[in-house]
């Protein structure tokens, strides 16, 4: 069953990046424009949107505006923050009445006949038990309008879960969502903790999905992922959400993508 925030999240991550579909081929969404970037600590809610982050050897977009939506002690660590109410809204992009985000998505697009391996420590800030019907907190995107075909979130609770979707690309009502990982015990807020996903894209039945937290294998996943006419991955970590009267914040580090051709 297609529900509003399966539509939601995929166009609004296109939109508030200013990508159109004709862009996937590329190796850089921004490659075309002379965009200048700074260190994650110099980032204010004044920066302008066409101002990149610098940041592990790659250019992100900031997808937030309030004073507290980014931060960054060291261009190492970046912390989001959403408080109830933070409707994002750029010059591209307005996000719907209800949802709420403060999330950095990189620039580059990666072709998804290769593999990907993305790993990051994230900390979630003590405070009150989530209550959000769904919140994401980091994804490897599709770039089209559906789900990310992997995604780390929280729903409702502060139970981590993961899915892993796949299916018609372009078309919510034939997407195939699955749920990879569903964490019997609250995550530890204020405990750093180390993921680290292998990935490999097959819509057809050979896609593959390994995910470890803190050295523990959660996922070991064979099957279809991500969808038939899907061109490239990128990533995205953050907050976004459906709104909820209490804040969240979440922190990360040490990001490190990889990529590297298939050997079958």
């Amino acid at each position: 069953m297609t529900t509003p925030r399966q539509v939601i999240i995929t166009s609004a991550a296109l939109a508030v990046v200013g990508l159109g579909v004709g862009l996937v081929s590329s190796t850089s969404v921004m490659s075309q424009f002379s965009y200048r970037s700074i260190p994650p600590s110099q980032w204010t809610k004044s920066t302008p949107e066409d101002v990149l982050i610098a940041y592990a050897g790659r250019q992100f977009v900031i997808n937030g505006a309030k004073p507290w939506s980014f931060s960054s002690p060291d261009d190492d660590t970046v912390r989001f923050e959403v408080r109830k109410g933070d409707q994002y809204s750029g010059s591209t992009w307005t996000d719907m009445q209800g949802v709420e985000r403060a999330e950095m998505g990189d620039t580059q697009r990666y072709p998804i006949n290769q593999d990907i391996s993305v790993e990051y420590s994230f900390m979630i800030d003590p405070g009150p038990k989530n209550s959000a019907r769904w919140v994401t907190l980091g994804q490897l995107h599709s770039g089209m309008a559906m789900s990310p075909p992997v995604e780390i979130k929280l729903n409702g609770d502060d139970k981590m879960k993961i899915s892993g979707n796949s299916g018609f690309g372009g078309d919510t009502t034939k997407a195939v969502y699955n749920d990879l990982f569903d964490d019997n015990e609250d995550i530890v807020r204020g405990h750093w903790y180390k993921m680290k996903l292998d990935i490999r894209f097959d819509p057809a039945g050979k896609g593959y999905a390994e995910i470890w937290r803190d050295g523990k294998k959660i996922v070991e996943y064979d099957g279809p992922l991500g969808y038939s006419n899907q061109k490239v991955t990128y990533w995205k970590q953050g907050v976004y959400r459906s709104t909820a009267p209490e804040s969240l914040a979440v922190s990360y580090k040490d990001l490190k993508i990889r990529v590297s051709p298939r050997l079958d």
